[in-house]
């Protein structure tokens, strides 16, 4: 089994005032063929940092959404992982995509 793990950077660093009670932020493998498909997911840290654990080997589709003032930053990263590996992955604030 394999493991990524990292830290995920948001942009603004400030939760948006409608989500205050939303749950904690997550980190999800997707089914790269399929994306509706959450396969394995794992909660973001106070500190940003995530451990997904106990992944076979594969093809996925790493993503994680933060909110910001006005904006939602995401990433959707194409991750090919092979049997007991671990690599580190940190989701930059400069790579974000935004939704306004």
């Amino acid at each position: 089994m394999s493991t990524i793990y990292g830290t995920v950077h948001n942009p603004e660093q400030t939760r948006h005032p409608c989500r205050a009670t939303e749950t904690e932020a997550l980190v999800e493998l997707l089914d790269p063929k399929n994306s509706g498909q959450r396969l394995y997911t794992t909660k973001v840290d106070q500190e940003g940092k995530y451990v997904l654990k106990g992944i076979n080997a594969g093809s996925y589709l790493l993503f994680s959404a933060a909110w910001g003032t006005e904006n939602r930053f995401y990433w959707e990263i194409p991750v090919k992982i092979g049997p007991d590996e671990t690599i580190d992955i940190d989701l930059l604030a400069d790579t974000a995509q935004v939704l306004k």
